[in-house]
């Protein structure tokens, strides 16, 4: 049940208010401390920062991409590589598709620059494991995020160039 007018597009500075409350709502702390947030990301020109659009211009929801320097295949940690991050979608509009949306729109961008990319998941986020999953992604291997509480799974997709 996708908007069929949705848009994904890259986020700009107008778009900083409606992102930060967003994720205001879902994952708390204020407006204000998330805008500072994401306009560092949205400076920053390697780092994937895109929103979805509804027809009446609203943006419903965005997510992000970044790309990982440490890690290594032979420890538990996430391996160096690029990781589709932080996608959250306005309460309201979730189950209506735009999350994949932002997942495939990411997954096309990224496959300019590399051959694979990864995500890390909650292991019981069954509904965002089902989703990736449908995209091409398989559970790699639990992995150990320092400072992070929680299990979490490695997964890949490979995407062609």
């Amino acid at each position: 049940m996708v908007d069929r007018h949705a848009v994904v597009r890259d986020a700009t500075p107008a778009d900083l208010d409606a992102t930060a409350a967003i994720i205001a709502a879902d994952a708390g702390g204020t407006p204000a401390q998330w805008r500072d947030r994401f306009a560092q990301i949205l400076a920053d020109p390697d780092r994937p920062f895109l929103v979805v659009e509804l027809a009446d211009g609203a943006v419903a929801g965005f997510g992000q991409a970044r790309h990982v320097e440490h890690g290594d295949a032979d420890d538990d940690r996430p391996p160096r590589g690029w990781y589709l991050s932080g996608v959250t979608v306005a309460a309201h509009h979730r189950r209506q598709g735009l999350g994949q949306l932002l997942t495939h729109a990411r997954m096309t961008r990224l496959a300019l620059v590399t051959s694979e990319v990864f995500y890390l998941a909650e292991v019981t986020n069954k509904a965002t494991l089902d989703m990736h999953q449908r995209l091409g992604f398989e559970v790699l291997r639990p992995v150990f995020v320092p400072g992070r509480v929680g299990s979490l799974l490695l997964c890949r997709a490979p995407l062609s160039q």
